[in-house]
């Protein structure tokens, strides 16, 4: 098996990246389908319509992947703030 290209590269790191927030997306088929497509479309065998339509695959099949990962909980200093005040609140 060859080389990964930098198109496969990507993808694994997105997949790696999805991976870190939810178990098990690794394997899933999305992920496997992901990798496959990528592959397919850096082939020089394959026709540039072959590729556009892998292309908007991959892409949705992306968008899918992230979605399952669930989203990261963002907090600013007002969140914290906020937190302090309700832990102060309910201690007195």
């Amino acid at each position: 098996m060859s080389e990964p290209g930098p198109l496969e590269s990507a993808v694994a790191r997105e997949i790696a990246w999805v991976s870190q927030r939810s178990e098990g997306a690794e394997g899933s088929w999305p992920a496997q389908l992901a990798v496959r497509l990528a592959r397919e479309i850096e082939a020089s065998d394959a026709t540039l319509s072959a590729r556009v339509q892998a292309g908007k695959l991959l892409h949705s099949t992306l968008d899918r992947l992230r979605q399952a990962a669930p989203s990261e909980k963002r907090t600013d200093r007002v969140d914290e703030l906020l937190s302090r005040r309700k832990a102060r609140e309910a201690t007195a």
